[in-house]
């Protein structure tokens, strides 16, 4: 039985020892098969707060069977099925800088929708997650020894709020910034300054919007300079 605070990373570990080859309208109902045993979410000895992340595994399941997938592609394809929702994080230096992020390349990640691109770090984010777990969760992506101070919803006007950024589906995009006090040990990350950010192969959303987006309320807020 799942603890409370566990997660969907934590439930696709466990539930990589499950056959997910069962039909995706039975993965829907609410059931899964398990050797001789069925798992019914709505199961009355089932807690609330374990109800949503088994409910979230089965779903994954449903979409691995349907698609013929492994559950390590899974990710990329939900996106295509669904508007997402994501939380993206503009964390900015003492001195103004911004901290991006490369992604990995095929070779490294053969499901990578963005070999190389840089970006600021971000999280999708699950209906039944608390706005407080998702700040943690993407806290680590920076590293150990990092605090995130200032942190302030900025809303994207002017711009769209739903990017579009193929091959992945669409996202509502959340648009936070912060002050990172620190040192940032995320090995694919390093500040830039804007002459820096405008050189870089970015990810569309984070060229068009997010970035462009944090800019404006550094400059109106902060006092900073220019843009991309």
């Amino acid at each position: 039985m799942a603890k409370e605070g566990f997660t969907v990373e934590d439930a696709e570990a466990e539930v990589r020892v499950l056959m997910a080859d069962k039909h995706s309208s039975e993965a829907r109902s609410g059931m899964v098969a398990f050797d001789s045993s069925t798992l019914y979410t709505r199961d009355p000895v089932i807690h609330d707060f374990e109800r949503p992340v088994m409910q979230a595994v089965l779903q994954k399941l449903a979409c691995c069977a349907e698609y013929h997938a492994r559950l390590g592609n899974l990710h990329e394809l939900q996106t295509l099925t669904k508007l997402n929702v994501s939380c993206e994080m503009v964390g900015f230096s003492t001195d103004g800088r911004v901290y991006l992020v490369q992604r990995p390349s095929v070779e490294e990640k053969p499901d990578e929708p963005y070999p190389l691109k840089w970006h600021a770090l971000g999280s999708g984010v699950e209906p039944y997650e608390h706005w407080e777990d998702v700040f943690v969760r993407v806290a680590k992506k920076f590293g150990k020894h990092v605090v995130l101070e200032h942190t302030q919803y900025v809303p994207p006007i002017g711009y769209p709020l739903i990017a579009h950024d193929p091959p992945r589906g669409p996202y509502l995009l959340c648009i936070f910034t912060t002050h990172l006090y620190g040192d940032p040990t995320n090995p694919r990350g390093r500040f830039f300054s804007r002459d820096e950010v405008s050189k870089l192969d970015l990810v569309e959303s984070h060229r068009n919007i997010i970035l462009p987006t944090a800019f404006r309320w550094y400059d109106e807020i902060w006092g900073g300079a220019g843009s991309v």
